[in-house]
């Protein structure tokens, strides 16, 4: 099957091709600048086998790594307990909502370098997601509006996820020690630094089997990843500290050195939001990809981590 039999949409830019797919609610699998490689981690073998391994909205809940960037719903220690259908998994931190990973998503329009879709309504969640990616010269432009479609109020926010390679070195502003911290997830965690005002991980070489979770409330809401042919940062709305769920950050960065497992997400959290019915709240983010040593690169991006001196 190609790309296109297998749902796949491409868009494209002078500079960057996207590719995304609607039938995994609308997940993108490939990000290609100045048609170098993928640099989300989303292996083909994967996502291409979703006809015969996507599974059933109907089924207790189980996860299958497509990978690549999706939208979850946080906080995470909420994602079972308001809901009926699967009461055994009430307080269960995993796996995420089915919904947000595995539902067909519609395509509400489709152009050359920009797509909308629209996805079911969660019953877990009681929300419905709009997504719409935009490809302009460098830059994508990602959105994601949540609906709340019940009768009643609920309260989440929307949690951008995008993985990528393990090894990719990944960068984001922390100047004050109050302002971020790691947890550990198992194996003592992996090494970190925040040289030059600078938070990143520093896996051991070779690296051992470790995951540690970065939680940052800095100004700018910004990642860094330094890939070996461009830079991409990802850029999001900075908001008060207050209105962030107290187990999330705005930024935060997961890595995973287990070779078994291994792979790094780069997150951003909106604001945790009491919505109404019917009410709506959005999620905005922007890609943008550069030359290493661009003189366009972030002013909080040391010069011996990539930008210009």
């Amino acid at each position: 099957m190609t790309a296109q039999e297998h749902g796949l949409i491409t868009l494209h830019s002078s500079e960057i091709e996207l590719g995304v797919l609607p039938p995994l609610a609308g997940r993108a699998v490939h990000l290609r600048y100045r048609d170098g490689p993928n640099l989300l981690f989303a292996p083909e073998a994967g996502w291409q086998a979703w006809p015969e391994t996507r599974p059933s909205l109907d089924d207790p809940p189980r996860w299958v790594p497509y990978n690549g960037h999706i939208t979850w719903i946080g906080p995470q220690s909420d994602w079972w307990n308001h809901q009926d259908i699967h009461p055994h998994l009430r307080g269960e931190p995993w796996p995420p909502d089915p919904y947000v990973e595995f539902a067909p998503f519609e395509v509400v329009h489709h152009g050359p370098n920009r797509v909308e879709l629209a996805g079911p309504v969660s019953p877990y969640t009681g929300l419905s997601l709009r997504k719409e990616y935009l490809v302009e010269n460098a830059k994508v432009h990602v959105s994601v509006e949540a609906t709340n479609q019940r009768q009643e109020p609920v309260k989440w926010d929307l949690w951008s996820n995008t993985r990528i390679r393990p090894d990719i070195p990944a960068f984001a502003p922390a100047a004050d020690e109050a302002d971020w911290w790691v947890k550990d997830i198992n194996a003592g965690g992996v090494p970190n630094s925040s040289a030059a005002d600078v938070f990143s991980f520093d896996p051991e070489s070779p690296p051992r089997p470790a995951a540690s979770k970065a939680f940052i409330h800095a100004h700018p809401a910004e990642i860094a990843a330094m890939f070996e042919d461009c830079t991409w940062i990802k850029r999001t709305i900075l908001h008060p500290r207050e209105l962030y769920h107290p187990e999330h950050a705005p930024v935060e960065i997961y890595l995973d050195t287990d070779p078994n497992q291994a792979l790094q997400e780069l997150e951003f959290h909106s604001p945790w939001r009491l919505l109404k019915p019917g009410e709506t709240m959005r999620l905005t983010e922007q890609w943008i990809l550069q030359q290493p040593g661009s003189a366009g690169l972030p002013d909080w991006l040391p010069p011996d981590r990539g930008r210009a001196g």
